[in-house]
């Protein structure tokens, strides 16, 4: 027997970036693993979107989720100090 492993798909193949969306259309259509992903508008409500529907979804985070308010390059290997901090900051 195989051991297969669940497809996920990322929130950047939808066409719309709004999060609540996303989820209204996957839930239409049986989509229950979800990467959180770059491609989504910024919001402070995504604890609140997403904490209610953690039975019902297999979510993954990549590294560019939640996206920051101000828009930055995530750098983890930078030399600068600013940039590396802030990049670390979003990944904590």
């Amino acid at each position: 027997m195989v051991n297969r492993k669940p497809i996920y798909l990322s929130t950047g193949v939808f066409k719309q970036n709004n999060l609540a969306e996303i989820l209204a259309y996957s839930s239409k259509h049986g989509v229950t693993n979800l990467e959180l992903s770059s491609g989504v508008e910024p919001s402070a409500d995504y604890l609140s979107l997403l904490l209610p529907l953690r039975n019902q979804y297999r979510f993954l985070i990549h590294n560019y989720f939640p996206p920051p308010l101000e828009p930055f390059v995530l750098n983890l290997a930078a030399t600068d100090k600013d940039t590396l901090q802030t990049s670390r900051n979003h990944c904590f």
